[in-house]
């Protein structure tokens, strides 16, 4: 079972960030020695990082602890391996270990457990116990083969990758069977089977037949990968090939062959010393497709270019029906970082989940973009909060006038009224009533200049909150706080522990 590195409750979170702060006096007294004391800490290697990089590492640490969780093994490794290019830290470090156990790579989360050397200090006492741990289950699984040979300089290979030259000294490989391929200038090569359990040695004797001439090189490369390729029905070895096949001069029938396509056959003829390259499209048979899976994508960003094993697709969306197995996934969009994955297919729905990356340029104008609409979302709505507070003030404050104009208007009708014939009876009076309704029918007709007022605050604050809710994030690409690792925090699986923590 897979160790849970990304995934935490908002209580766990909390709790986290509180023990972070506990960790820094743990795991850098120094530091937090000299903080304390009002001096600046001694740099860090990690601290000398300049900010886009930094920057790129945690957003590639965080999409893969995002990856990891969604059971993508292969897309995370690829970004924690990304990750620990930039920075060279061993908590990155020792998720790559974590992942290759995941999948099955036991040499290679050795020898990266291996690579923490000292700096597994850096994890503190019991995380690195932990990775002591997982360094020993994972060892019980590496087993080594023994080449031997007479011919000094021979190049060995194993599952299709150059690994070393003879003499050599016992050679680390998973436990399980593998393809070995040994040859040399003026031999003819070998290529057999071996199979090794995990702590034990495995010695393989290999002659070498001279050859009366020069052996010639052949490239071979695939659309897909796990293409098995044999030569005169003798297997070769599967791809993608980490080097050229060194193969005997004269003619050669190539047959490439995987499980959901049609066999390729290719003739070469190779010349003494000479090279040769066969570049094989393999196509899905109709057997393989109504047998195989449907992928599906959700892209982060739109208008992104797919290609799954070097074809475009335009059916991403919807599901694209691919044989079974491994498939070389590429997403491209202007402005980001490309996505290149393995994809491991299985019968029925695979949803792949790809996050581009913005590069510098286009995350400044973006970030620029939005900060501009944000700001300018809150200059409009406090503009119509203002507006709208003004025009409410104004019909207070003239609805006390039009009380006082009606007051006064009505005391003068009471005193006309008291006349004896109840109305105005000259000019002065008639004078004095037009005024008042002149008044009157004045402070109520400005009433208007406030409703005016309210209308507009209340269409600005609507634009306002039109402008925030359509305009895009400034912090959509910020990463997430499960991508530092410069400050560490634990998760313990079933088995093994995940490790998180700051930049």
């Amino acid at each position: 079972m897979k160790p849970c590195i990304a995934c935490e409750s908002s209580a766990r979170r909390i709790r986290r960030r509180v023990a972070c702060g506990v960790l820094a006096l743990l795991f850098f007294p120094r530091a937090a020695a000299a903080e304390a004391h009002g001096r600046s800490p001694e740099p860090r290697a990690e601290t000398m990082l300049d900010a886009t990089t930094r920057d790129e590492a945690r957003r590639r640490f965080d999409r893969g602890l995002v990856l990891y969780d969604a059971g993508d093994l292969m897309g995370a490794l690829a970004e924690f391996r990304t990750a620990y290019r930039l920075t060279k830290h061993p908590v990155v470090l020792y998720n790559v270990a974590l992942v290759h156990a995941g999948l099955g790579n036991a040499v290679e989360a050795v020898s990266a457990l291996e690579t923490l050397g000292p700096g597994i200090s850096a994890l503190g006492p019991e995380r690195a116990a932990r990775a002591r741990k997982v360094q020993a289950e994972q060892l019980a699984r590496v087993g080594t083969c023994e080449v031997r040979t007479p011919v000094k300089g021979a190049t060995i290979q194993i599952d299709g990758v150059d690994v070393a030259h003879t003499p050599a000294p016992p050679l680390r490989v998973t436990a399980g069977s593998h393809l070995l391929s040994v040859w040399a200038q003026g031999y003819e090569p070998r290529r057999l089977r071996f199979s090794v359990a995990g702590g034990a040695n495995e010695v393989v004797d290999v002659e070498l037949a001279p050859l009366t001439s020069r052996l010639a090189q052949l490239e071979v490369t695939s659309n897909v990968p796990d293409v098995d390729v044999l030569v005169a029905g003798r297997p070769l070895g599967r791809l993608p090939f980490t080097g050229k096949l060194a193969l005997e001069p004269g003619q050669h029938e190539l047959e490439l062959r995987r499980a959901g396509y049609r066999t390729e056959r290719r003739r070469v003829t190779l010349a003494p010393g000479g090279g040769g390259s066969v570049a094989v499209t393999m196509q899905p048979s109709v057997a393989g497709l109504g047998a195989g899976g449907t992928l599906k994508l959700s892209l982060s960003e739109p208008s992104a270019v797919v290609s799954v094993d070097g074809t475009p697709r335009l059916d991403y969306a919807l599901g694209m029906q691919v044989p079974v197995g491994r498939h070389f996934l590429r997403v491209e969009r202007a402005g980001f970082f490309d996505v290149e994955r393995e994809v491991f297919v299985h019968a029925g729905m695979n949803r792949v989940d790809a996050t581009l990356l913005p590069r510098a340029e286009y995350l400044e104008d973006y970030v620029a973009r939005a900060e501009g609409q944000r700001a300018l979302s809150y200059v409009v709505f406090g503009a119509g909060t203002l507006t709208a507070a003004v025009g409410g003030a104004f019909l207070i404050w003239n609805q006390g006038e039009k009380n006082d104009a009606e007051e006064r208007f009505s005391a003068f009708v009471a005193t006309t009224r008291d006349t004896p014939s109840g109305r105005c009876e000259n000019d002065a009076c008639e004078a004095m009533l037009a005024i008042l309704v002149d008044d009157l029918d004045a402070k109520r007709n400005r009433d208007v200049y406030g409703f005016i007022g309210l209308a507009a605050g209340a269409a600005a604050v609507g634009a306002s909150v039109v402008l925030f809710a359509l305009g895009d994030d400034p912090a959509r690409y910020d990463a997430s706080p499960e991508s530092d690792v410069f400050a560490l925090s634990v998760r313990i699986g079933p088995t093994v522990s995940g490790l998180i923590g700051t930049f």
